[in-house]
């Protein structure tokens, strides 16, 4: 039946993790945008305030590291599909290192986040043919300047050169002579 084309194809495997692709981002908005997410803003910006609004912390935040854990698993079950082995070595300290560099290269709190960090990754380590060393190096030294010159990631680059180049415009109106 069709649940064997996906179990034992390539192509197969790569629909499945593009449908739990979707899937996942789809209840990612579903929960930042509902009251839900909301909260865990909320919780997360001033969980004093959030108190006072009714909203219990650690009630809130236990859902948050449900949800992610959750969605953690799916991945964790694709990967091991996917590599049809699990083994430590797998989870190395620099493959936990990678993870957070790539997320903050991408930007935090944004939904496109995990697409740019996934597209970074493909880049880096399946099409540049470039050594270990030096592509560690090249990751790490784009993250520096990702921190230094875009402090909220790659994610918010367009929207903040938007907002510079509105600034820009507005300012230069005001000096105009009338």
């Amino acid at each position: 039946g069709p649940y064997e084309l996906i179990a034992t194809t390539t192509e197969g495997f790569y629909v499945l993790t593009a449908i739990v692709f979707v899937l996942a981002n789809a209840i990612a908005a579903l929960v930042l945008y509902s009251r839900a997410g909301r909260a865990m803003r909320a919780v997360r910006d001033d969980p004093q305030l959030a108190r006072s609004l009714g909203f219990g912390p650690a009630a809130i935040r236990t859902l948050a590291f449900a949800l992610s854990g959750a969605l953690a698993g799916v991945a964790g079950i694709l990967h091991a599909y996917s590599f049809q082995l699990v083994v430590p070595e797998l989870f190395a300290i620099d493959q936990a290192l990678l993870a957070v560099m790539l997320i903050v290269l991408a930007g935090l709190g944004n939904v496109w986040a995990p697409v740019i960090a996934g597209t970074i990754y493909l880049l880096l380590y399946q099409v540049a043919p470039i050594d270990g060393d030096l592509r560690a190096g090249l990751l790490g030294l784009v993250v520096i300047l990702v921190i230094l010159l875009l402090p909220r990631g790659i994610v918010d680059a367009v929207p903040a050169w938007r907002r510079a180049r509105a600034h820009r415009a507005a300012h230069h109106l005001e000096e105009a002579p009338a």
